[in-house]
């Protein structure tokens, strides 16, 4: 098998498909030292420069990974940079879930309620739990009430844990349009 180096043309990506399913490190390696700066800047195009070379980093660890069941159905880079994209796309879309996540703790002006308040808000948001569909509110109350993780929900109640998280999700969707009223009352109370 001939060695690869960095003036070797692209030519013939199905040779270095092929090369890979093998497990040739060089060819592996004329892949990475190619495209890493290519990847790297188009990535840019989305992330910090951080960011977008984790997530080549990352591609590049999957295609190693995947290296013997590779099937490319279009060119090598094509592959490569849809890759990239799709993963920057997923850190962007996980990152704003975190955002939203980290929204739906309650504000600090919740600290200023009174305990009648207080027992009010908790009032209402039992009852918009207990109007949850039973699957959502089951998978909700032992996830948020009982600690429990989503593999163990899954366990318990014979699902899986994309079911879980799907009726966790579902659940909390559905609280969140029943109570956005309460709280935009409480804010407006409290200004």
């Amino acid at each position: 098998m001939p060695s690869f180096n960095d003036n070797l043309p692209l030519k013939d990506e199905r040779f270095l498909v092929s090369a890979l399913n093998m497990s040739d490190k060089d060819a592996f390696d004329h892949l990475f030292r190619r495209f890493y700066p290519m990847l790297c800047a188009y990535g840019r195009r989305y992330l910090s420069l951080e960011d977008s070379e984790e997530v080549v980093q990352d591609v590049f660890y999957e295609l190693w990974k995947s290296r013997k069941n590779l099937s490319i159905k279009t060119s090598l880079s094509s592959y490569l940079f849809r890759s990239v994209r799709n993963r920057a796309l997923n850190c962007i879309r996980n990152a704003n879930a975190r955002k939203t996540v980290a929204m739906e703790n309650l504000p600090d002006i919740f600290f200023e309620f009174n305990g009648y308040e207080i027992l009010e808000l908790q009032s209402k948001l039992k009852e918009a739990v207990q109007e949850l569909p039973e699957g959502y509110k089951e998978a909700f109350i032992m996830n948020r009430f009982e600690d429990k993780t989503y593999a163990e929900i899954a366990k318990e109640t014979n699902t899986s844990v994309k079911t879980i998280e799907y009726r966790i999700s579902k659940a909390l969707n559905l609280l969140r349009e029943k109570l956005k009223y309460l709280f935009v009352a409480v804010f407006l109370i409290l200004r």
